[in-house]
């Protein structure tokens, strides 16, 4: 019995804290996008090949450990998308944006640093539900530095999944006030509002096999 009148106490205490009508939503419609921009990784190719190089797992791993492999390399793009009603300008390359990658799968997934080389500086401008390809060529980011690069690597056949997380800012769009005397001057275009956004995607497979 006092099990139960604990249980109906929390019940009421719990409606006495319950949303009251027209208090906000605390949480966003599943449907609705969290930002102005949100990402999806995209996989154009999804099978890849492990190819050891003659090697022996042990001796791949340590190859790959001291830095003599290649990020492997992939056909994947992440596709960023405009759901605001502002036109956005985008810094997509340069010093930033950050990119991190997620792998995950069978054997032991390896990541290293070395240096990276910066991209030269890149803008695209987004009208509203318009998209830009973020393309990953390697499975490498730049999670924490601009002069940094990490590689991501798969030491095993199987199956994996890949997200990507891409820190950005932009630059909301928005026409400048025609002048009063002269409304038949077409309106400048001014930049304001600069602002980080972080997009973390849902995860894709990806198939690896050992190459013969």
């Amino acid at each position: 019995m006092r099990t139960l009148t604990l249980t109906v106490g929390l019940w009421l205490a719990a409606i006495g804290f319950a949303q009251k009508p027209g208090d906000p939503n605390p949480e966003p419609p599943e449907d609705k996008p969290a930002g102005p921009l949100v990402g999806v990784l995209k996989a154009k190719k999804t099978n890849f090949l492990l190819d050891r190089q003659g090697m022996t797992p042990a001796q791949y791993l340590k190859a790959v450990q001291d830095g003599s492999i290649s990020a492997p390399e992939v056909d994947l793009v992440l596709e960023i998308r405009n759901t605001s009603k502002e036109e956005l300008k985008l810094r997509v390359s340069g010093a930033t944006p950050r990119l991190q990658l997620t792998l995950k799968g069978k054997g032991k997934i390896v990541t290293t640093t070395t240096k990276r080389t910066t991209d030269k500086l890149q803008y695209v401008t987004l009208k509203p539900n318009e998209a830009y390809e973020f393309p990953i060529k390697r499975l490498a980011g730049n999670p924490t530095s601009s002069t940094q690069e990490t590689q991501y690597f798969w030491t095993e056949p199987g199956e994996y999944t890949l997200e990507a997380t891409l820190t950005l800012s932009s630059m909301a769009i928005a026409p400048a006030a025609v002048p009063p005397n002269n409304a038949a001057v077409r309106p400048a275009v001014v930049v304001n509002r600069t602002v980080s956004h972080t997009i973390t995607t849902k995860p894709v497979p990806l198939t690896v096999k050992l190459k013969e």
